[in-house]
């Protein structure tokens, strides 16, 4: 039997984010089923390329994207990435011969399929909802809104395309059914349904409240705070601006902390300049060490407007962080409840109002409370979500 499988993707690590650390995942989880993973992704912005590295004592093999700082700059040579992939893609074929592959792009997907019969598109989202001006930036102008329209209508037909090509579809909640759905205008496609995995061994609570208060030390965070914690992207669709704007209607003793980047950043940081909270809300950037917040965290607060999953949703219940969310509807697109039923925590009208008034309730509950929820945060992490039960069904759809 062939146990060379490819997992492919845009970026990879030093970039961090839920579809970049489900492949680190996953190609754990297939190693210790017998497999031999080869990771292909697109060289890291802006950093020296390297064909192949060793990564996890995984081989990823990389093909030349985004070598520039300015994005004008990588667009003229896109034609150029997109033959180093191909050559990549028929180098890797004729070495390894795999067995199948999971792809985690659209675009990347494409030629996966077209090079390996069985290519999974595990999707991550999709367009149609992802790349709408206003799950980017919630004020534009004009030429923005053109711009994006364009994109938005090249991802949708790689969207298609991706979906069209693969051997199996897989998705991870029932709102991305509706949108693949809706995407390619089918509703008898065939599309499976699964969930991802939660490293318990990476996302793993304290023991006790002397480590959450050293972990917080060390990060250089308020020991005498409640700390609520948000992890994503700085575009309109996380819904920060909802969360920053909910702070000025909770107790002083709370701050906010923000993991992430994106074009959003400055506006958020204009805001919070404007509502007088900048000794309480802080934006840290992007953070390769996100377990060690979640772990000093109180409260984890999923604010997006729009989230096909949310990966750091699953990282949070591992950690035994409650999490709080809005419900579905009025706008609202995601899988929260979806994921966690009546252990997570609901806003019911998407306003900055009602998200306080949920946070304000989980706050104050009791001690006894918070470490009962804890526990049953944690064990229905463990229960419930696991790279090895999704590296199960991926290779379940290739016998």
């Amino acid at each position: 039997m062939n146990t060379n499988i490819i997992l492919a993707n845009i970026s990879y690590f030093p970039d961090y984010g839920g579809v970049e650390n489900s492949l680190r995942f996953m190609s754990k989880a297939f190693i210790e089923k017998g497999f031999n993973p080869l990771i292909v992704v697109g060289q890291s912005k802006a950093t020296k390329f390297y064909r192949h590295s060793i990564h996890d004592d995984v081989n990823v093999y990389r093909f030349r994207f985004r070598p520039f700082k300015k994005e004008i700059l990588n667009l003229f040579i896109l034609p150029y990435s997109l033959i180093d992939l191909i050559f990549l893609l028929t180098y890797l074929k004729l070495k390894y011969h795999p067995a199948f592959s999971v792809s985690r792009n659209q675009f990347v997907s494409i030629f996966v399929s077209i090079f390996i019969k069985k290519n999974i598109y595990l999707a991550p989202g999709f367009a149609i909802e992802q790349q709408s001006a206003k799950n980017l930036e919630l004020s534009i102008g004009r030429l923005k809104k053109f711009v994006y329209a364009i994109k938005k209508y090249f991802h949708i037909s790689c969207d298609k395309l991706a979906i069209k090509l693969a051997y199996r579809l897989i998705v991870f909640s029932s709102n991305m059914v509706e949108q693949a759905i809706k995407t390619v205008g089918n509703t008898k496609l065939n599309i499976i349904v699964c969930k991802p995995g939660v490293d318990n061994q990476i996302f793993k609570p304290v023991e006790n409240a002397t480590e959450k208060m050293t972990t917080r030390s060390e990060l250089g965070l308020p020991v005498d705070k409640k700390i609520l914690l948000g992890v994503g992207r700085l575009v309109s669709a996380k819904g920060f601006d909802l969360l920053i704007s909910a702070m000025t209607l909770l107790p002083s003793n709370v701050i906010l902390v923000i993991l992430g980047d994106g074009r959003e950043k400055e506006r958020l940081l204009k805001l919070i300049h404007q509502l007088n909270i900048t000794n309480r809300v802080l934006l840290l950037g992007k953070k390769s060490n996100t377990p060690m917040y979640y772990k000093c965290a109180d409260l984890y607060i999923m604010s997006s407007r729009y989230e096909p999953l949310g990966q750091t949703i699953l990282e949070a219940t591992a950690t035994g962080l409650p999490t709080i969310s809005f419900t579905k509807g009025n706008g609202i697109i995601n899988a929260t409840q979806e994921l966690l039923g009546d252990l997570g925590f609901y806003s019911m009208d998407g306003t900055s109002k009602g998200l306080s008034t949920v946070i304000n309730h989980v706050l104050d509950l009791t001690d006894d409370e918070f470490s009962n929820l804890k526990k049953r945060l944690c064990e229905f992490a463990k229960k419930k979500f696991g790279w090895s039960y999704l590296a199960d069904k991926l290779i379940e759809q290739t016998l």
